[in-house]
């Protein structure tokens, strides 16, 4: 599987690069919404993880972008955003988002996400739950 991050912040960037590759996802990097969009278009990913907040083409605009798009109908989009940012997830949801992470999030979260979504296995103790509660900062559409 392949991730493609987008954040203008680079410890951001890399911090969630290192929780993905933990889960064995290979990952690119973008720090802007023009520079992601170069990059799928030369390789699509799998999987992109947007920060709502960003110079330029913002988060949502990103998103409305990708979902333009009927070559990119498939590929799962996460929104990260900082929970002050209220209307945020419902936003994004409405643009087409996949799920929304709440900023901080943990290695945990980003697994459930990816879990959720389709794109890794459900551990054997998560399908016994019965899909109780999801843990907070996950949102699905």
């Amino acid at each position: 599987m392949q991730a493609l991050i987008v954040d203008n912040s680079a410890s951001v960037r890399a911090l969630l690069k290192r929780m993905l590759v933990e889960l064995g996802i290979a990952v690119a990097t973008a720090g802007s919404g023009s520079e992601a969009l170069a990059k799928m278009a030369q390789a699509a990913p799998d999987v992109v993880l947007i920060s709502a907040h960003a110079p330029g083409m913002n988060g949502l605009a990103l998103l409305r972008e990708i979902r333009r798009q009927p070559h990119y109908a498939s590929l799962k989009v996460f929104l990260l955003i900082a929970e002050s940012y209220g209307a945020g997830a419902s936003l994004a949801l409405a643009a087409g988002a996949d799920a929304c992470l709440s900023i901080p999030f943990t290695p945990e979260m980003v697994g459930d996400a990816l879990r959720l979504a389709g794109l890794a296995p459900l551990p054997l103790a998560f399908v016994d739950q019965r899909f109780e509660p999801l843990e907070a900062g996950i949102e699905l559409c």
